[in-house]
């Protein structure tokens, strides 16, 4: 479904952030 892809997309987002977040603190 569209709503399923657009969590996923954001989790993935979300996900990049944490890890740059983690490597640059």
């Amino acid at each position: 479904s569209r709503l399923e892809k657009i969590i996923k997309d954001r989790f993935k987002e979300y996900t990049i952030v944490v890890i740059v977040d983690s490597e640059f603190s």
